[in-house]
């Protein structure tokens, strides 16, 4: 990662793309054994160790109103442990006919901070690399 990469936001995106991967959208800490993340990960402890390409990106260039991003990082991880943390679900109001109250608090996707710790298999791969682990991992 060069110097003006470092400036740049940093967005973390999971591969493959699934419904059963981190929603991390605000990460709050990266190292090379861990990310805590403000989000959430349905998958429990009970079902690790599991493996995830976690890629790290960064806007590269503008076209209209399409923005190209350039990966500057990209591990082969295995996650060992997730540790749930605050609740910081946001509850919006909701008006129900059932209710007594004017209004009713509805969080539809519950957050958390969450860490999750893992190990790294493999990192700085190219996309030929990625597309032989994805062969090669077990089917669920």
């Amino acid at each position: 990662m060069d110097d003006e990469d470092k400036e740049k936001e940093v967005e973390y995106w999971w591969f493959p793309m699934s419904l059963r991967n981190p929603y991390s959208p605000t990460v709050l800490e990266f190292t090379d054994s861990s990310i805590t993340f403000d989000g959430y990960f349905y998958e429990s402890n009970d079902n690790f160790p599991l493996q995830r390409v976690l890629a790290l990106l960064v806007p590269d260039r503008t076209e209209g109103d399409t923005t190209h991003m350039k990966r500057i990082a990209v591990y082969h991880i295995e996650i060992t442990e997730k540790i749930e943390g605050k609740d910081t679900s946001e509850y919006g109001p909701f008006n129900s006919e059932d209710s007594d109250d004017d209004c009713v608090g509805v969080c539809f996707f519950p957050t958390n901070i969450v860490t999750l710790r893992f190990r790294i298999l493999q990192k700085d791969f190219d996309k030929d690399e990625e597309n032989r682990i994805y062969a090669a991992w077990p089917k669920k």
